[in-house]
């Protein structure tokens, strides 16, 4: 059944601090974006995938959907958490319905949990000789029910009608491979890592085409920026110092030493330039587990990103060609795709996609 031909499809991008919403539609010829807006989050509501207060952010999304003249329809989220385990495991080459079945009896062999407490899904990476025999790659996505059911209940709350959940490492893959240009003049080729910084954790996602190769959450974020910087400026409150940081536009390198801006400005350099190493540290794990394997460009997304030169920073870092996202040949959107990109990419239904 064709979904997307008449109807606009709304995607939720969930995050502690902030829930991104676009309304759109995706098909062959790319993604239309009609309407976005993001829903601020207050403290203790949602954190890490796991909805505190469902009455209450009921309530928030409600308002915002209603104040952004959204038609209530069907409804996708993208999601993320630490407590989501993901896993690359072989299995003997067989089709796909004997995939699920060696998944269904056969999980708990590969992956010690509890099958029953988790909603379980894979991506095909492919086949792979392994000591001589045929087997198929595959990349497990486990997801604890504990945060699928209730934001499936948050979006029958809303009087929507939940479809999927989407992982947002996946949400990004899809995302990159359905285009061929970023920022119109680089190409989408080779391995690209995209970073996506967010309040409690960066995500960092390796793709190869269409092949999603690693996803990984590092504990870098918005929130152990703040920490760092409440030790240099312990005049500022955590508010204070989050509003500042989000209202940088640029890293400036002639703002006198004295100026309020320039001093936040060092301490975000100097944070960033101590966490550079965690990143490193993850592609140095892509480098090693197989020949070839060579991170062509960094994509920089999320909310801190945005600040122009964190990119130079990023590139004379790594030596490596680092750019912000801000366009996509095949994505039609007006605001700042660096900041909807996982929603955007939530809307992609490569499986169900007519023309």
């Amino acid at each position: 059944m064709n979904l997307f031909n008449s109807k606009t499809v709304l995607s939720f991008d969930f995050a502690t601090k902030e829930i991104k919403v676009v309304e759109g539609k995706y098909s062959k010829k790319g993604v239309v974006v009609n309407n976005s807006f993001s829903v601020s989050v207050p403290k203790d509501i949602y954190n890490d995938g796991i909805i505190h207060d469902i009455e209450h952010l009921t309530y928030l999304l409600g308002q915002a959907l209603n104040a952004n003249n959204v038609t209530l329809g069907q409804a996708y989220g993208v999601i993320n958490s630490t407590k989501i385990i993901i896993r690359e495991i072989m299995v003997p080459k067989v089709d796909d319905k004997e995939v699920d079945s060696i998944l269904h009896y056969q999980l708990e062999d590969f992956i010690p949990v509890n099958v029953e407490e988790y909603v379980v899904n894979y991506l095909n990476l492919g086949p792979i000789l392994y000591e001589g025999l045929d087997k198929i790659k595959l990349m497990i996505i486990c997801v604890p029910k504990t945060i699928v059911e209730p934001h499936l209940n948050l979006f029958k709350n809303l009087g929507l009608k939940p479809v999927i959940l989407d992982y947002r490492g996946n949400s990004i893959r899809k995302l990159l491979m359905t285009n061929s240009q970023i920022n119109g003049t680089n190409e989408i080729t080779g391995s690209i890592a995209t970073i996506d910084f967010g309040y409690d954790a960066s995500a960092i996602t390796v793709i190869d085409g269409d092949v999603l190769k690693v996803s990984r959450l590092i504990e870098v974020g918005w929130k152990y920026l703040i920490e760092f910087l409440n030790h240099l400026f312990p005049e500022l409150n955590e508010d204070e110092l989050y509003s500042r940081t989000k209202a940088l536009n640029d890293i400036k390198e002639d703002s006198e030493p004295n100026d309020d801006e320039c001093k936040i400005i060092n301490g975000v350099k100097l944070y960033i330039n101590d966490v550079l190493p965690d990143f490193e540290m993850i592609f140095r794990y892509y480098s090693a587990r197989e020949v070839g394997n060579v991170v062509d460009l960094i994509v920089l997304l999320g909310g801190f990103y945005n600040i122009a030169g964190i990119d130079n920073i990023f590139t004379k870092f790594f030596n490596k060609p680092t750019i912000r996202l801000e366009s996509l040949d095949r994505v039609k959107f007006d605001g700042e795709l660096f900041r909807y990109a996982n929603a955007i990419g939530g809307l992609i239904r490569l499986d169900e996609v007519k023309e």
